[in-house]
């Protein structure tokens, strides 16, 4: 008789989830989840129930007691929620198929009397009945959902946070949960964090994400531009008023908003300088003149940080090149210039003079006098170095100021006093396709720009260094730490691994790729020149210029491709012999 009342009690308990889950009426309370407990340890002591399914039930059991021990919450309006209710015949279209249909009915009724507890603020009832849809449905979403704000209002972080995540990882796209996060990281103070979650809802397409950034940010994430827009009006303004940290502030956050905006970052030059804050002036002026080089008002607002760190020759060379830009802040600083430092004019052309007088050097004299390789005497067709390895020659220096005054009939470069030897400037990549088509059709050859591949392998002679030629910038560039602001001779500094001279500094090169533009508006620029600091002259740094541009910070080099084995091959070794016996006249080949 024991037996079989032990048998009967053990077909009792496997049937608990459906006898204490059926109906409203026998809804599970603690003392009955205890008395079931109670039970199921006696039937698993009597062997009548595998371990696995104790395991589970017991498990099932005790979560749910852990969920009907929550009490004493406040209530608030959730109307905003109610979506998350499902009718039964959605939750059938929304069932897992591993799930009997009457199990995941039955479990969306009591999510849906979840929501219903919530929108009366009775949390711990929110809570306990979205834990019995859970225990009939354990991938029901919404259900976790809910239960995470429920858990979330009564104040338990770490188990909504769990729901939250449990949402998210059978729904990755849920919103909701998303948002909820952002609750949950706001009410532990982490703003930063919710500020995230909040953004990737609204962005996701849910408006109470959008609000909720808005109600911190005092802005939705879909109106960033428009913000942007007024926190540089508002940068503006303190900067008129001379509220320079104030002026910091609504600059930075313009730029956090519209990371591309070079207005901003000039605001915020202008803010710093006038601060004191010489070197985060410098770098913003810097970053603006990157990032739109076409236009006038960095160059503006780094002169005006040149001036204020006392070097008046940088900064007139800025207002020079803001003012050919239209700048009118440019030009007026260049006047300003021209009429206090006339001085500095005459020390220009005394200099200026006295290159003149030295620019024209004997080609004997140079021998005895330098061993160093100076630049090639005027001719037609320059010096090339072939790069081995391959069937491509190279242009051994920048053309020069008398290469294009042979060939051209005009010097437009800037820095013109050295002529013969000083590198072209001022030049656009349409001027210097004029001059290459010129030049073929006088030598009957194949002369171009490179590409920015060819360009980076001659740069390198096969080697991992910084800078074309070496990692020691002051041995084989000019830039802004050593030019003096103004462009040398070409071949004064050491070559690099191939015998090249000038990959690194004194001017930006021309290239023949258009970078990453399908209309090909401008194209890219390498090798750092005379102006600017040494992260630019890096030998992978690149950087772009429109086609009709000039200015006197780019050249260019030109390249060639052999069009035999014959040729290649002569043309290697002829580079060989030239620089075993160092001579200046360097045989072409045909």
């Amino acid at each position: 008789m024991k037996n079989i009342f032990i048998w009967v009690l053990g077909i009792w308990i496997c049937l608990i989830p459906d006898l204490v889950l059926s109906q409203e009426a026998s809804a599970p309370t603690v003392e009955l989840i205890y008395q079931r407990l109670d039970e199921l340890n006696a039937i698993r002591q009597d062997g009548l129930i595998s371990e696995k399914e104790y395991n589970e039930k017991s498990r099932r059991l005790q979560s749910l007691l852990k969920v009907l021990s929550k009490s004493g919450v406040k209530p608030i309006d959730i109307d905003q929620r109610l979506p998350n209710a499902l009718t039964p015949e959605e939750s059938d279209n929304r069932r897992n198929p591993s799930q009997a249909p009457s199990s995941f009915t039955k479990a969306t009724e009591w999510n849906n009397k979840s929501l219903e507890s919530a929108k009366r603020g009775d949390w711990t009832e929110s809570i306990r009945t979205a834990s019995v849809a859970i225990f009939l449905d354990p991938s029901l979403v919404t259900a976790y959902v809910n239960r995470c704000y429920a858990f979330l209002e009564h104040g338990d972080l770490d188990e909504a946070m769990q729901d939250c995540d449990s949402a998210l990882k059978f729904e990755p796209g849920n919103m909701l949960a998303v948002n909820d996060r952002g609750l949950i990281m706001a009410k532990l103070g982490k703003v930063d964090f919710a500020l995230a979650e909040y953004e990737r809802a609204c962005q996701g397409g849910l408006d109470l994400g959008c609000e909720n950034f808005r109600k911190i940010r005092g802005y939705s994430p879909k109106d960033k531009a428009a913000i942007a827009k007024i926190k540089l009006i508002e940068a503006k303004n303190r900067l008129s008023e001379k509220n320079w940290e104030g002026a910091v502030t609504s600059a930075t956050e313009a730029i956090q908003l519209a990371p591309e905006s070079t207005a901003a970052y000039v605001t915020r030059s202008g803010a710093y300088a006038n601060g004191g804050h010489l070197p985060e002036a410098l770098a913003d002026a810097e970053i603006a003149i990157r990032k739109n080089p076409d236009e006038g008002t960095g160059y503006s607002s780094r002169g005006y940080v040149y001036e204020l760190m006392k070097k008046p020759r940088e900064a007139k060379l800025d207002y020079e090149i803001a003012c050919s830009l239209k700048s009118e802040i440019g030009c007026a600083g260049l006047n300003l210039s021209n009429s206090e430092d006339k001085q500095l004019q005459a020390q220009v052309q005394i200099r200026k003079e006295l290159e003149q007088g030295q620019k024209v050097v004997p080609q004997d004299a140079s021998k005895i006098k330098n061993k160093q390789e100076t630049a090639p005497v005027v001719s037609l067709e320059p010096v090339m170095v072939v790069i081995p390895g391959t069937n491509l020659e190279m242009g051994k220096y920048l053309v020069t100021q008398g290469e294009w005054r042979a060939l051209m009939g005009n010097n437009p470069s800037h820095f013109n006093s050295c002529d013969v030897s000083c590198p072209v400037e001022s030049v656009s990549w349409d001027e210097v396709q004029a001059f290459i088509g010129k030049l073929n059709a006088k030598t009957g050859k194949r002369y171009r720009l490179p590409t920015e591949a060819e360009w980076e392998i001659a740069c390198l002679a096969g080697k991992h260094t910084d800078y074309c030629g070496g990692n020691d910038l002051d041995s084989i560039a000019w830039y802004n730490g050593n030019s003096n602001f103004q462009t040398h001779p070409v071949g004064q500094k050491k070559p690099n691994g191939y015998g090249m001279y000038d990959m690194t500094g004194n001017l930006w090169e021309w290239m023949s790729d258009c970078p990453n533009e399908k209309k090909c508006g401008s194209r890219s620029i390498r090798g750092g020149s005379w102006m600017d600091s040494p992260q630019y002259q890096r030998a992978t740094y690149r950087d772009k210029g429109s086609v009709e541009f000039r200015n006197f910070f780019i050249g260019f080099r030109l390249a060639r491709t052999l069009s035999n084995c014959n040729e290649v091959s002569w043309s290697y070794l002829r580079n060989i012999l030239t620089n075993l016996v160092s001579t200046q006249n360097e045989q072409k080949c045909d």
